[in-house]
Formats: structure tokens, C-alpha cells, sequence
């Protein structure tokens, strides 16, 4: 109900925004940060563009690397006094990381019938338990090879948060580049086994699970299972935007707007088009909508900013 008496007012004040950047000077805005987030924004700036054709927003890449960015794609909870007292974050749309294997690897069989408990997925995934002061071997027979991004990378801190654990506890090969690298080393790993986005592990077209690989089963309630593991995008992500699955992480991703930027009305004008119309191209890439709350909450703090605009 919040949300719906926010959205005539944001309506107005967005396009006054946006008419008012297009009238001055078409400053372009460069966004850089989590790779595995760059289709979901392309998708954003593209339908953005139609409803705006002066705007000029651009991802930064190797043709514009030296540009310095007006936003930074966060896709982790930013670490204490990480952030400066002149930058702006706005939440923007949701991720979840699932534990996906090849779909060879002996694991599967092993594990079908009950599912990884969490604590067992700890042992498996983690060195030591945090909580555990024996910290027990795993039960689980089969050997694995686990595959990680680097220590910094943001879903490897999301997925070690989750837990308990420090990114440097994850177990496992570090692999270098974005997230498909990943699922690129788990396919020609027959007993490979990693932690993924929604993104890289199911095919946006069929949306179903990608070829050569499985959704490692876990020890869930039986109709949360069905939801999870019916190999459904769609479903999964109905699943996780209604309901907490403990073994599963879900973190929101923000933009920082860079220090020093100043008050951009374009900028502005587009963060608020994303949590207006934005979030309805969030399941076709594979990403969750914005909570009920975060929603009013950010789109609040906005309407703060435009009125200061007008």
C-alpha cells in the first residue's frame, strides 16, 4: 500500500528529473563493479533509453577503461567504514548463489535421497567450523573438487558471510575472472562442485539448468525441494522472494554513486526508474526483486533526493 501511494509522486518527479537533465548538459554516466550483474543493468539502461533516448549511460569496458565511474555495482554487504560519507548506496535488486555440481559427479547419487544438511555443507565447503570446537570430518564418501572466485570477489564473500566463515576459509581451486569461469571449470570437472548465481547456472532461454550440470540437493522441507530442484528458474526464484532457505545465500546489490560525483539529475532520474519499472526485467535475467520493504525504504530515501532537485 506504501509502495502505491509513492509511485505517482516518483512518476512526477522522475520525469521532471529526467526533462531537466536532458535540458542541461548530457553528462554521461559510467558504471562499473560485478560483472555477473553487467546484463541485468545493460537490460536496465536499454529499456531506460527508450523512454529517455538523451540519456547516455554506459558500462564501462575495454573500449572506455579509463574512464572513472559515477557508479559501482556492489553485489556484497560493503565491510565497515568501507564506505565514504559522501556516497549514496541504493539497492537496486537481489541475487541467490545455489551449490551446483557436474552432473557426472558420483555426489549426486550419494546425497540424493536426504540432501546436504547446512552443517554438513559447511564441513564440505569450509575449513573448520567457527562453531564447532571438534570440528568432525564429513561424512560424505565421494570426493570433490570445489571451485571458488578470488577471496575478494563478491559472491565469495556473500556465500562465506552466509555461513560464518571468512572468504579465505572456502575451500577449494580459486578461479579467475567472472562467475561463468566457473561453471566453466565445474563441466570439465567430472566431480567439480561450486556455488554459482542464478544467472550462470540456469539457460535464460529454456530456463532450465544449464547442460553437463546438477543443483546439488539439500536438506530442505519437501515442498521447498520440489520448488528448487525442479530445474525451473522461475520457480526457484518465486521460491526465495517469498521464503528464507538457510542454506541458501540471498544478498542485494546496490549502486554506490562515486565520490565526488555531485548531484546528478540523470543519475537520480535512473535509480528511480529501476525501482518504478526496473524491477519487472529482474526474473528474465535471472536476479529477485527487491523485498516489500527495501522497496518502499529506497524509493523513500529517493524521493528525499529529487524533491531536492525540483
Amino acid at each position: 500500500m506504501k509502495t502505491n501511494k509513492l509511485l505517482p509522486l516518483l512518476l512526477i518527479l522522475a520525469l521532471t528529473v529526467s526533462a531537466t537533465a536532458q535540458e542541461k548538459s548530457d553528462k554521461t554516466i559510467y558504471i562499473k563493479g560485478a560483472k555477473f550483474a553487467y546484463p541485468l543493468v545493460e537490460k536496465w539502461i536499454s529499456e531506460y533509453k527508450k523512454e529517455n533516448p538523451k540519456a547516455d549511460i554506459q558500462i564501462i569496458s575495454k573500449a572506455n577503461a579509463s574512464k572513472e565511474p559515477n557508479v559501482t555495482i556492489l553485489a556484497r554487504k560493503p565491510a565497515e567504514n568501507e564506505l565514504e560519507k559522501d556516497q549514496q548506496l541504493t539497492y537496486v535488486a537481489r541475487y541467490a548463489l545455489l551449490p551446483v555440481s557436474n552432473k557426472k559427479n558420483p555426489l549426486l547419487d550419494e546425497i540424493k535421497k536426504n540432501g546436504i544438511s547446512k552443517k554438513e555443507l559447511k564441513l564440505l565447503v569450509f575449513n573448520g567450523d567457527p562453531f564447532d570446537e571438534d570440528q568432525p570430518k564429513s561424512k560424505i564418501k565421494s570426493r570433490i573438487n570445489i571451485y571458488t572466485r578470488e577471496t575478494q570477489a563478491c559472491t565469495a564473500v556473500t556465500l562465506a558471510k552466509h555461513f560464518g566463515f571468512n572468504p579465505s576459509d572456502i575451500k577449494g581451486k580459486k578461479v579467475t575472472g567472472d562467475d561463468n569461469y566457473l561453471i566453466s571449470a565445474v563441466k570439465k570437472d567430472s566431480i567439480g562442485f561450486t556455488f554459482n548465481n542464478f544467472n550462470s547456472i540456469f539457460d535464460l532461454q529454456t530456463r532450465k539448468v544449464k547442460d553437463d550440470l546438477a543443483i546439488v540437493p539439500l536438506d530442505l522441507k519437501t515442498e521447498v525441494k520440489e520448488q528448487i530442484y525442479s530445474s525451473n528458474l522461475d520457480q526457484a526464484i518465486a521460491l526465495l522472494e517469498k521464503s528464507n532457505v538457510e542454506s541458501i545465500p540471498v544478498e542485494k546489490i546496490s549502486f554506490v554513486v562515486a565520490k565526488n560525483d555531485g548531484v546528478n539529475p540523470e543519475l537520480t532520474g535512473f535509480l528511480s526508474w529501476i525501482l518504478r519499472k526496473g524491477q519487472e526485467y529482474n526474473h528474465e535475467l535471472g536476479f529477485l526483486n527487491l523485498s516489500g520493504d527495501d522497496l518502499v525504504e529506497q524509493q523513500n530515501k529517493l524521493n528525499e533526493k529529487l524533491l531536492t532537485l525540483k
